[in-house]
């Protein structure tokens, strides 16, 4: 099942939708937002071992393996499986056992169906994840503008609102929808720029007959060819929304509702345009479009009913103003769109480019026909990790070294890692010769921090040197001793040679079984390819000894 050409999955904008649910229901807390990253990096993605793996990686135990189905009463009430309908591709999705029968996720909608059917379509294959003590916690990554400025955004419009005298309740209905046509106009965009797993996702692919991209991407829906639906959305109800809050609420509210009104009045025979090129061109149904629609028509209802109050007083110059917040920001977004368009495209180019980069074939390669060392590299007076594990790396380093704090973050992974059996041989690479008695006993200071606590104890101080890297700051809270150890001094000599010997001279230097790692591979990426490494018989050993310095 782990095979590298085992399940695909068709490709869905909603898929991760029931790994969250799943997780969250299992009490399992992570940065969703990275889990994803992780995911659609894999070079395996979207098989499930791309899932499984970066489970893995937030040190969250898991198997993905093939049950016989005999078995599903013995499974968890909740687990992630394959289904493979007749009448389409196989998909991943959550499954919970219930007692009147079986419930799971098809493309963000409920199904519910008896234990026999559900055995029917059920490939066998399931995928259990566990909350352990080990786990790396992480709460997910809120979103800045959804959760701050957001709810803030709602409390200034309302409470200004409330201030205007002649109409309040109108003012505060009509923001409330002013911001909710600014919310769907930006899901419109992210259907434009291809944005991924957005809330609208599920709702634009809910039904066979839903297809946000057909209707907002269509090249005969353009103003000119170039201004798309979505562009004269974020426009308008933006610049309504500025207009709201610089003109509405002060001197000029006639004014600004007056040229409301019209545009609101224009805006419909667009929106009438659009359903009939939803029904009878595209004959697919976009539901951001048609929530847009709807939010002009309540906009145009709740006008419609105060048009005494506004249409009366006529103002060139608060006219004048309203229009020049439109024209401002019609000219600030068309400026400004193609280097979000550029962003968006540059995060998804960048996307492949990693799952390229990940690609275990591909490095294997690059590691092989990388020179080797002499074994005694491999060896080290600090040893971290499982010193006995078939898979053994040296990692030749430097606190002052720029690119070495990657190196040591990508061994503070490989650590965190539960399920991983390799061993980390961490030397220093200072020459007692050259270097002044200062730099010396801070290398001293590791080696009796390690000495004295164990691996744990020098991950810590290597975590405290990288955090400010004041030489005096650090010896200060490790007391370490003001006297040079000769035997330090021995052993910094005897591994300065090594390394020259072996042209290791440059840090951060990784050497995985006595392969030098590649050069076009940053440091902090081995944590990425361990797990491939560690059952990889080109670079694991049978039995392993290490000599302690």
């Amino acid at each position: 099942f782990y095979n590298r050409n085992s399940f695909k999955k068709k490709k869905v904008e909603n898929q991760f939708e029931f790994m969250k649910a799943y997780l969250k229901g299992e009490g399992i807390r992570i940065d969703f937002e990275e889990y994803i990253f992780q995911t659609e990096t894999h070079p395996d993605y979207p098989s499930l071992l791309s899932f499984s793996e970066s489970l893995s990686f937030f040190n969250i135990e898991n198997i993905a393996t093939r049950v016989p189905k005999d078995q599903l009463e013995n499974l968890p009430e909740r687990f992630i499986a394959v289904i493979e309908p007749k009448d389409k591709a196989s998909f991943l999705t959550l499954v919970e056992q219930k007692t009147t029968g079986i419930n799971y996720l098809d493309n963000g909608s409920l199904e519910s169906i008896d234990k026999d059917s559900f055995l029917d379509v059920w490939s066998g294959i399931v995928l259990v994840a566990e909350q352990t003590e080990n786990t790396i916690e992480a709460a997910s990554k809120k979103s800045w503008l959804g959760n701050i400025v957001l709810p803030l955004l709602l409390a200034a419009t309302f409470l200004l609102t409330f201030t205007n005298d002649q109409f309040p309740l109108m003012f505060s209905g009509f923001a409330l929808f002013s911001i909710l046509g600014i919310f769907l106009a930006s899901e419109a965009l992210k259907q434009e720029f291809g944005v991924k797993n957005t809330i609208s996702s599920g709702v634009c692919n809910a039904t066979p007959t839903t297809d946000c991209n057909a209707v907002i991407n269509s090249e005969k829906t353009k103003l000119l060819g170039k201004v798309s639906l979505s562009d004269i959305s974020i426009i308008y109800f933006v610049s309504q929304f500025l207009s709201l809050l610089i003109l509405g609420l002060g001197t000029a509210t006639a004014s600004f509702l007056q040229i409301t009104f019209l545009s609101l009045a224009l805006a419909i025979p667009v929106t009438l345009f659009s359903f009939y090129y939803q029904y009878a061109i595209a004959k697919k149904w976009c539901p951001v479009c048609l929530g847009i629609a709807g939010t002009l028509y309540a906009q145009f209802a709740i006008l419609l009913f105060h048009t005494d109050s506004f249409l009366q007083d006529f103002k060139v110059t608060g006219i004048i103003s309203v229009v020049s917040i439109y024209i401002l920001f019609l000219a600030i977004w068309l400026a400004t769109k193609p280097f979000i368009k550029d962003f968006f495209k540059l995060k998804s180019d960048n996307m492949e480019n990693i799952r390229f980069r990940r690609n275990y074939s591909l490095f294997k390669n690059a590691l092989k026909v990388n020179r080797t060392v002499e074994a005694e590299i491999m060896t080290s007076q600090i040893q971290l990790g499982k010193t006995t594990a078939p898979l053994q790396i040296s990692m030749v380093t430097n606190p002052y070294c720029k690119f070495c704090e990657g190196a040591h973050q990508a061994v503070h992974t490989i650590l965190n890692r539960s399920d991983l059996e390799v061993g980390i041989n961490l030397r220093f690479n200072v020459n007692p010769e050259r270097t002044d008695e200062k730099t010396i006993r801070l290398h001293q200071g590791f080696i009796d921090v390690y000495n004295s606590g164990g691996s744990e104890a020098f991950m810590t101080a290597m975590d405290d040197w990288f955090q400010h890297k004041d030489v005096n700051k650090w010896l200060a809270k490790y007391q370490t001793s003001e006297k040079i150890n000769p035997q330090a001094l021995e052993l910094f000599k005897k591994e300065y040679n090594e390394n020259a010997k072996n042209e290791l001279l440059f840090t951060p230097a990784i050497i995985v079984s006595r392969h030098l790692y590649p050069k076009m591979y940053r440091p902090a990426e081995l944590a990425g390819f361990i797990s491939e490494l560690e059952e990889d018989n080109d670079f694991i050993s049978e039995s392993t000894t290490l000599e302690v310095t």
